[in-house]
C-alpha cells in the first residue's frame, strides 16, 4: 500500500506480527508489557514474558544467581558469562537460540534429548543445569543426542529479576 495510512491488527502469533509490523504493543493479561519495533523488542525484551513470546523458538530462559559478571545455574560448572555487573541475586537469565552454538571449546554443558529437524535448520532439545534448553544450528552442521559443550554470543545473554520478571 501506499499513503501513510493507519492500520491496527491484533495476532496471538509473535511471527506474524513481527511480519507485519512496524510498531508492536505486546500485552499481557490486558496490560502493556512493552512497545517497539518488531526489531526492538525481539533484541531487547522487556520482561520475561515478552522474551517467551515474540520469536520462534522462544528465548531459552534459566533460573540462576547474579553475581560479579556471572550467573551461576546451580553449579560452580554450570556458569553463564554475563560480562554486565550491577545486580547480585537471584535472576532468570535469557538466551535466543540462534545465539548459542556446539562448540567443543565451550564452556556451558548441554544433554540434547531431541532433534528437530526444520528444514534449514535443527533445533536441539536437552538441558543446562537441570532446566530445559534449545539451540538452533544450521541443518549442514552435525548433531546427535547426548553430552556437548556450547559456547554463547557475547552480549547475548539478558538477565531479568527473578520475582518480577522485568529486564534488568
Amino acid at each position: 500500500t501506499s499513503g501513510n495510512n493507519t492500520m491496527i491488527g491484533i495476532s496471538w502469533f509473535s511471527v506474524e506480527a513481527m511480519t507485519m509490523a512496524d510498531r508492536i504493543i505486546v500485552l499481557n493479561d490486558g496490560k502493556i508489557e512493552q512497545i517497539g519495533t518488531p526489531n526492538e523488542i525481539y533484541e531487547h525484551p522487556a520482561s520475561t514474558f515478552v522474551a517467551s513470546f515474540m520469536g520462534a523458538p522462544p528465548m531459552n530462559l534459566l533460573q540462576g544467581i547474579a553475581g560479579g559478571g556471572k550467573v551461576a545455574l546451580g553449579s560452580d560448572q554450570d556458569v553463564l558469562h554475563t560480562g554486565t555487573e550491577g545486580h547480585d541475586g537471584p535472576v532468570q537469565a535469557g538466551i535466543r537460540p540462534e545465539d548459542i552454538w556446539p562448540d567443543p571449546q565451550g564452556d556451558l554443558a548441554f544433554d540434547v534429548d531431541i532433534i528437530e529437524e526444520l528444514g534449514a535448520l535443527r533445533l536441539l532439545h536437552g538441558r543446562v543445569a537441570g532446566q530445559d534448553f534449545s539451540v538452533a544450528v544450521p541443518k549442514d552442521k552435525e548433531a546427535t543426542t547426548g553430552p556437548m559443550l556450547l559456547s554463547i554470543k557475547p552480549g547475548a545473554v539478558h538477565l531479568f529479576d527473578a520475582d518480577t520478571g522485568l529486564r534488568l
